[in-house]
């Protein structure tokens, strides 16, 4: 009777049988109780799910620090309110940032080879800008001592989250739950607690990486970001492309500081959108989708090159929170048990509005730090610092940059004689290839 106990506690998954030979009520009141008790301990292992970190959002920041983790002894929740694939409001161009922090993934992950065999892109080698006065200024990024390197690609945006996906699921240690809502979150001095609507994670660490709307980050309101706007869509049978699958900058005057784009993708379909702040819109007294409309039915050069285009989905727009000096103070990045990756700390670029390889990136950076807090045997500021520190020192030259040109860029003649000065200027495209988005 007791050795039909034991084993029926070491085993929680395990059938409960009643054996045939039970003679005594006492016998049989003995199961019922151990049946109960397993029944309640099964309740709390699939209600109570307990992590060492717990993700709130599963895009390419999310992603990127679960599989930097893993294979590791870090038990790691990656979670996210949406199911996969999704359309996501992004361009889904792939800079050389990007680019390189998918190669800077541990070797044995094979991240990058996995992402040219598997993911349907387009090479890019830079950008063509057009200004007010029709004026076109080429950035080409192709490295003269390797003509075989790849600075950027153009893809599906829910083609690359879909792959970053595929990546998290063939690690144990990580658990991707999909389509859960989380609805409330405590941070204690011992742990954190995440409520959905049917379930309760435990964990000693969370990240937040759920985007410009981040539930996690809500639960600090005295920090406020500044957030650009975007919006997007795809076309079909759009002409004048460069042979070099550039990506079109069009900095109009309705658009400035931001500008109007157009990038090829797979299957000749385009990526359309647009990138401007939401001063210029209360200035314009447009909104996102009136603008784009008439962009695209207006302008001489661009209704030219959409005249036999045709709509394949509607456009969608989106709020972008962006860096600047203020988001690279402790309050914005980490916090007691808690720190933000990706658009949840404001690392979109003010200028161009990508915020993929960033996202990536401090996906890389926070691994790096919570491998060493945990190392240490403490998760304090003193070890969560480090992640500051990373951000500070990358962003060094890009910083003072773009917020020279964000100001700038507000006056189209300044902006004309901005570009007619360094079009020319090899030096300054060798900068931006050897400082900038590396």
């Amino acid at each position: 009777m007791y050795i039909f106990i034991l084993q029926l506690s070491l085993g929680l998954d395990g059938d409960l049988v009643a054996p045939a030979d039970f003679k005594s009520v006492s016998e049989a009141l003995i199961l019922s109780w151990v049946s109960s008790i397993l029944t309640l301990a099964r309740f709390f292992k699939e209600y109570f799910m307990k992590y060492d970190i717990i993700i709130i959002g599963a895009g390419p920041a999310g992603c990127s620090l679960a599989l930097h983790l893993a294979n590791t002894n870090f038990k790691i929740a990656l979670i996210d309110k949406d199911t996969f694939p999704r359309r996501k409001v992004c361009g889904g161009a792939l800079s050389e940032r990007a680019i390189n922090q998918l190669k800077a993934f541990p070797k044995e992950l094979n991240i990058y080879e996995n992402f040219l065999k598997s993911v349907n892109k387009i090479k890019s080698y830079g950008l063509r800008i057009h200004t007010l006065g029709n004026k076109n200024s080429i950035f080409d990024f192709k490295d003269p001592k390797n003509k075989y390197k790849v600075p950027g690609f153009l893809c599906m945006r829910s083609d690359f989250d879909e792959f970053m996906i595929g990546e998290v699921k063939k690690y144990p240690n990580i658990d991707l739950l999909a389509g859960i809502k989380i609805n409330d979150i405590k941070i204690t001095k011992q742990e954190v607690i995440v409520k959905s609507k049917d379930q309760v994670f435990v964990g000693k660490f969370i990240v937040g990486a759920d985007g410009a709307n981040s539930i996690l980050r809500k639960k600090f309101p005295s920090y406020r970001n500044i957030s650009d706007v975007g919006i997007t869509g795809h076309y079909e049978n759009v002409s004048g492309f460069h042979k070099d699958n550039l990506i079109d900058m069009y900095f109009l005057k309705e658009t400035l500081p931001g500008y109007f784009w157009i990038f090829k993708l797979p299957d000749d379909r385009v990526n359309v959108g647009v990138y401007t702040t939401k001063e210029n819109l209360l200035k314009t007294k447009q909104n996102l989708k009136t603008m784009i409309t008439d962009i695209i039915s207006g302008h001489p050069e661009i209704s030219e090159r959409f005249k036999n285009a045709k709509k394949v989905d509607e456009v969608k727009g989106w709020k972008l929170p962006i860096f600047f000096k203020r988001i690279f103070s402790k309050k914005n990045l980490y916090g007691s048990r808690h720190l933000f990756i990706g658009d949840s700390a404001s690392l979109i670029d003010p200028i161009t509005g990508e915020g993929i390889g960033n996202a990536l990136l401090s996906g890389n950076y926070a691994a790096q730090t919570l491998k060493e807090a945990y190392k240490n045997g403490k998760i304090d500021s003193s070890e969560l610092n480090q992640y500051r520190k990373l951000l500070v020192e990358k962003f060094k030259y890009e910083l003072p940059i773009h917020t020279f040109f964000r100001v700038f860029f507000k006056n189209s003649i300044i902006l004309e004689m901005c570009f007619s000065l360094i079009k020319n200027l090899k030096s300054f495209n060798s900068f931006i290839s050897k400082r900038l988005y590396k």
